[in-house]
């Protein structure tokens, strides 16, 4: 705890018998920074920004490079005494600051100060190589654990289900996570299940049983959306086929938990000025990497079929059922998916759920959330009944990051679930639609009879057929939003804050 007193030192009192305070050479007491003299002080920074006189102290301490025990008091001035000053002692200590990098960040911009005492800075890694050599490692640690806390021994397939959890933990195949503390906590929760069951070692089943009753204990939020999306009340088809729309997933996130939810896109088009609305965007519902995100879906298509014909279009994109704010692009593939499948008017799988985010050639890139996106969507054709050809469809970057829970994989590996990984837009559209993209114009500047791109282009010239000569386009077309309220009158609380983003 590094107030003043412990850190820089103190002088004790001692009370009177006539009411008065007393003191001597004998109650002077050192604090952290002499009894590490000559030597190092490790100290956490959140904890010395919650006590900015301690801070002030320190820097002082290190500055002058020496330590003056004084009264607090008297330091700042606020009530001069008479009593022991004892001379100032010699400093030599190197302080080390363990903490976050955006409070390190925050302190060498806007402290001058700071940055002059404290210029080495050194990162450590959240995560490290999932290799053999760090395989072998973690088990020690595991076994290391075990014999600290009085664990039951854990067989090899505990070890490797624990190892798959770690590299579950950060979301990538050939990576295991560096935070011991939650990792470790599953392995004592392990064993409680295996001493629940009798068992005299820690196996494979136990460690499943531990993620998934630690899981079942945050899922309330989780598994009352999925029992609306099962009854109908939140409208998401997962068979069947349909124009203009498609099956997005986004990811909630609850800080403990967080899990995929697939949410219906749908897109409406007509002939217009080339004006192509996000509903959530112009109803301030999404966030800038969002409206990053539509809008090069916008450059994209000019890419594709050129200003003119694109002006000459009026679409209209939501996300149906979606009530709070939004951020992220990674369904900017699937609002691509929507809008093309809506003017080609060729309809899309319902049994395919889709997450990506697209560049303005055409290219997918990778998102974040993949594996909490997959079993999302397998969760909610698992309440349905699996189909056999149900699946989600991802960029295939992506491919490396899905660290999926046992039973999804099971499902994969019967064929009762699918992954898809494209790479390119004109890759998706066809696994949607079934129906050839088009990807590339013939030598008389079209693209080939019956593909996806040329109905596209066909409807775009559709509509361009007496449109009005000087129209207004792009921009320029869009409705005219209201003026945002005010901000509050001063002294007026602000409204509660809104829902959590959900990250698409």
């Amino acid at each position: 705890n590094p107030t003043y007193q412990n850190l820089v030192g103190r002088i004790e009192y001692q009370s009177q018998p006539g009411g008065g305070m007393a003191t001597d050479h004998t109650m002077i007491r050192a604090g952290a920074l002499l009894k590490a003299n000559g030597g190092y002080l490790v100290l956490r920074l959140r904890d010395l920004l919650a006590n900015q006189v301690s801070l002030d102290g320190l820097k002082r301490a290190l500055t002058s490079g020496t330590v003056a025990i004084e009264n607090l008091a008297e330091t700042y001035g606020m009530m001069p005494t008479t009593g022991l000053r004892p001379e100032p002692i010699p400093l030599n200590v190197k302080v080390v600051l363990v903490g976050e990098g955006y409070l390190y960040s925050a302190l060498y911009r806007y402290d001058p100060d700071f940055r002059q005492l404290f210029r080495v800075k050194a990162e450590f890694e959240t995560d490290f190589p999932c290799n053999s050599e760090n395989a072998m490692g973690v088990a020690s640690i595991v076994r290391a654990e075990a014999t600290r806390g009085g664990l039951l021994p854990f067989g090899r397939d505990a070890v490797s289900r624990l190892l798959q959890h770690s590299s579950r933990m950060v979301a990538d195949q050939r990576r295991l996570s560096a935070n011991m503390a939650v990792f470790l906590d599953v392995t004592r929760q392990s064993d409680y299940w295996a001493r629940a069951e009798g068992a005299s070692v820690v196996a494979a089943s136990h460690v499943e049983r531990a993620v998934e009753e630690s899981v079942y204990r945050s899922a309330l939020v989780r598994d009352r959306v999925l029992a609306a999306m099962d009854d109908g009340s939140i409208h998401v088809d997962t068979k069947g086929e349909r124009s203009g729309q498609i099956n997005a997933l986004s990811v909630y996130d609850l800080g403990d938990i967080s899990f995929g939810r697939p949410s219906r896109v749908t897109c409406v088009v007509s002939r217009g000025n080339g004006a192509i609305v996000m509903v959530e965007r112009d109803s301030d519902m999404a966030g800038r990497i969002h409206n990053k995100g539509f809008l090069i879906l916008r450059g994209l298509l000019a890419d594709r079929f050129g200003q003119d014909r694109a002006s000459a279009l009026h679409a209209s994109l939501t996300f149906e059922q979606l009530y709070g704010d939004i951020d992220g692009d990674s369904a900017s593939s699937t609002e691509t998916y929507a809008l093309l499948s809506a003017l080609a008017e060729a309809p899309i799988q319902q049994r395919i759920a889709v997450t990506g985010s697209i560049d303005q050639l055409g290219n997918i890139q990778p998102i974040g959330g993949a594996t909490e996106k997959v079993e999302g969507f397998f969760d909610l054709c698992s309440v349905r009944g699996l189909t056999g050809d149900q699946g989600v469809m991802l960029p295939r970057t992506n491919v490396q990051n899905l660290v999926l829970r046992t039973d999804v994989v099971a499902a994969i590996e019967a064929g009762r679930f699918h992954i898809w990984a494209v790479d390119r837009i004109e890759e998706g559209i066809e696994v949607l639609t079934g129906v050839p993209a088009g990807g590339t114009r013939g030598v008389d500047g079209k693209y080939p009879v019956g593909s996806i791109f040329r109905r596209v282009e066909d409807r775009l010239e559709a509509f361009a057929v007496g449109r009005a000569p000087g129209a207004a386009s792009g921009e320029a077309a869009r409705i005219v939003m209201a003026a945002p309220a005010p901000p509050p009158t001063p002294g007026i609380p602000p409204p509660p804050p809104p829902e959590p983003p959900v990250s698409v």
